[in-house]
């Protein structure tokens, strides 16, 4: 509350102009009112600063101005509303002007958070509106450090013995805290290693019980069996034949399908989300205080101390070459001190009952994380089919164990200090969260990630986060992962440095939708996807977050086949931020911040002469049904390379904006492009609501080309493009697409500003 300002006496204020004080505030003159021609600012100026007039050009051409730019709620509302929807979502889908800034503002976000597990994680949950810190002010950490360093050099053991009964222990028998300590292999761990060891399994054992008061508990009120909702959670990962959107399930498939659908509801409003990150959130702060207290510990220290609890085994070992995971055991803690290791398991959740929690440590090393199936894997999908033929695009789940980094029903966090890894894990792995939180994180160094789907940064009912803060790394995956959120779920991958690779593949096709296994099914790479139901049992679930951001201003590779690079599919939100370097992007249909049906996908990439292609239809910033593409080049002579349906596009009720700031630009295309609507309704209520493209090249002096019916935008020579000059767009050109189309709500507008 506001406290009154006190009665000042009279003969004070008098005393004080006496003897040349100043009056009071309150007595001065006021302040001359400001002049609203100088103060006032452009609708625009916050994200456009002195280019927001050039939108008001774009607006004028295409006869709209800039609030009318936008999806009506009411409109959207005869289609209908999706369950679980983010109002993440609502914010930018109702309110496109949005999109520069929050694209910014979550990259530069992603980017300060990443070298904290706890922090990329909170901005995870935070996407999908769940808030829960720990560390806002004080709290949880602060109280296990103070009990850590009050037990001494018993910390270690009392954190076991609190977890339960040891192996080989009499049947009920809690271990005593001496008696561990007792082992000369527990007197050999250096006290920082020991110390770390005790804080994080004492959040493990607070986490523990806050994940059975939000996942067991519940579930088995709702009289659903947890060991089903793993696998429900787990099938996530995998491409089915029911979720095709034109699946035509036969017998008694579509009666299952029913039923698993609304299991699966009944499971999702059981689950206490909030409480299931608060168990996540606990154990991230353990583990960056942890990995904080042991950067200076002595890397030549030789020990290696194991012991089993019901919660899996803790092993801390210091130098020297080691295997962590071979014998399929649970590993509960591990912390590996130097040497160049081996993993083949670890940091991940084995099952939902007693050992969902998992976390890893290497502080040294060329490390290699391979899981157990890897290597059949590499065999089936290197060596075998090449595609089309029968079974080849599923992997079956008993094959496959989660790892490295991921949390199916529970918590799994790897963290790597250093070295050059290789991170080899097909399903589930690398920062993937499933009815759970996983996370990954290096510090530097070289490294490779590869794997098949639901990995590097994938999150669906729960969050997956991967950051690597340095280093020429490579990124591979088929599918669901370099960012990918599902329902209820938001996956990120941040890297900070180095000249970086992303790497969907493309070549075999392994996933594929619409086209009967042409291009690859991708979405990666700052994707985000629901699932569509409005044509089969009507049950849609909206989808989540997916994120990608790069840093370091590295030259970075980008390649995805349908469905990637900042897109999303219904009621979804996609994003990718590149701060600079000379990138090359490569990509098919639906791609570059080209969504379709009630999604937003946005791209931004800050510098650099870049190249975009797309080999299909739509790309740099096009929206259909209801979607909006927000595509956003700040600088650079840049080259682009297209097919149609691209720059700027509005299909079908949808928004595309396409806005390159600065640079002597090269811009090819076939047909169908520049802020040109492209309509599929005739005489129908799509006629109707808005369907607008926007085109803007604000600087520099620009080419446009007609490329030739037969050119192959991802082969083209860009320093030999040959075409035909477009007749209307060119240097200082503009274009009004607004009495080109017939159905009142489409129109667009091209602008190039020099």
């Amino acid at each position: 509350m506001n406290r009154p300002h006190a009665l000042v006496p009279v003969a004070l204020i008098a005393s004080a102009l006496a003897f040349g004080a100043s009056a009071p505030p309150f007595l001065a003159e006021p302040p001359t009112a400001p002049d609203p021609d100088t103060t006032l600012r452009h609708w625009a100026h916050a994200w456009a600063g002195e280019q927001g007039p050039l939108f008001d050009e774009a607006l004028a051409l295409a006869g709209m101005e800039h609030r009318d730019f936008r999806f009506d709620p009411l409109v959207l509302a005869v289609w209908g509303g999706d369950r679980y929807r983010l109002p993440l979502f609502d914010l930018l889908h109702r309110e496109p002007w949005h999109a520069s800034n929050y694209g910014r503002e979550q990259a530069a976000n992603a980017r300060r958070s990443a070298p904290s597990v706890h922090d990329l994680m909170f901005l995870a949950e935070d996407s999908v509106g769940v808030r829960c810190r720990d560390n806002f002010y004080a709290g949880f950490l602060g109280e296990c450090a103070k009990a850590v360093e009050a037990d001494g050099p018993l910390a270690l053991a009392r954190a076991i013995a609190a977890l339960g009964p040891a192996s080989g222990s009499a049947a009920g028998a809690l271990p005593s805290a001496d008696a561990i300590a007792s082992d000369p292999a527990y007197a050999a761990v250096p006290p920082e290693i020991a110390s770390s060891a005790a804080l994080i399994l004492r959040a493990i054992a607070d986490a523990e019980r806050f994940r059975r008061m939000a996942l067991l508990e519940p579930l088995g009120r709702a009289g659903i069996d947890p060991a089903w909702a793993e696998r429900r959670a787990y099938d996530e990962c995998f491409w089915r034949e029911a979720d095709d959107d034109d699946a035509n399930l036969g017998g008694d498939a579509k009666f299952g399908e029913a039923r698993r659908m609304l299991a699966t509801e009944r499971m999702l409003d059981a689950i206490d989300f909030p409480l299931l990150a608060r168990g996540a959130n606990l154990v991230a702060l353990a583990v960056d205080e942890a990995v904080r207290r042991m950067a200076a510990s002595d890397r030549a220290a030789v020990y290696d101390f194991a012991v089993a609890t019901p919660l899996g085994r803790v092993r801390l070992c210091g130098a020297g070459a080691h295997e962590h995971g071979g014998d399929g055991a649970h590993l509960l803690l591990a912390i590996d001190g130097a040497g160049d290791d081996r993993w083949f398991g670890g940091a991940a959740s084995s099952d939902f009952d007693r050992h969902a929690i998992g976390v890893a440590i290497d502080l040294a090393g060329d490390d290699r994380y391979e899981t157990t199936s890897f290597e059949s894997w590499r065999v089936r999908n290197e060596e075998g089919p090449r595609g089309k033929e029968e079974g080849f695009r599923q992997e079956q789940p008993d094959e496959h164990r989660p790892a490295f980094g991921a949390g199916r029903m529970g918590y799994g966090i790897l963290v790597d200090a250093g070295g050059d890894d290789t991170y080899l894990a097909p399903i589930a792995a690398l920062g993937c969260g499933l009815l759970g939180h996983g996370a990954l994180l290096d510090l530097g160094g070289d490294d490779r990630y590869r794997s098949d789907t639901g990995a590097q940064g994938s999150g669906t009912f729960g969050t997956g986060t991967l950051a690597d803060l340095g280093g020429d790394d490579e990124y591979r995956a088929y599918h669901k992962g370099m960012g990918y959120g599902g329902t209820k779920g938001a996956g990120v991958l941040v890297d900070l440095g180095g000249d970086d690779a992303y790497l969907a593949e493309t070549d075999r096709v392994k996933y594929s939708w619409f086209d009967d296994f042409g291009t690859q099914l991708n979405m990666t790479q700052g994707f985000g996807y629901g699932r569509r139901a409005d044509m089969d049992d009507g049950h849609s679930w909206a989808g989540g977050v997916g994120m990608l951001v790069d840093g370091g201003r590295g030259d970075d590779h980008y390649r995805c086949g349908i469905y990637g690079i900042g897109c999303a599919y219904w009621y979804a939100l996609g994003l990718m931020h590149d701060d600079g370097g000379d990138d090359r992007y490569e990509s098919d249909s639906y791609s570059i911040a080209s969504p379709p049906h009630f999604a937003v996908g946005i791209v931004i990439d800050e510098a650099g002469d870049d190249i975009w292609r797309s080999r299909g239809s739509r790309g740099c910033g096009f929206g259909r049904d209801f979607a909006l593409g927000w595509f956003e080049e700040c600088g650079g002579d840049d080259i682009y390379l297209c097919n149609d349906s691209a720059f700027g596009v509005g299909n079908n009720n949808g928004l595309g904006v396409c806005w390159d700031k600065a640079g002597d630009d090269l811009w090819c295309v076939k047909s169908n492009s520049f802020g040109q609507p492209y309509v599929e309704s005739e005489g129908t209520r799509r006629d109707f609501p808005i369907n607008c493209g926007l085109f803007i090249d604000a600087a520099g002096n620009d080419r446009y080309l007609q490329l030739p019916p037969d050119a192959d935008t991802w082969r083209l020579d860009p320093g030999i493009v040959v075409g035909t000059p477009f007749p209307f767009i060119g240097n200082g050109l503009r274009h009004s697409w607004r009495r080109h189309i017939a159905q009142p709500g489409s129109t667009g507008g091209a602008l190039d500003a020099e």
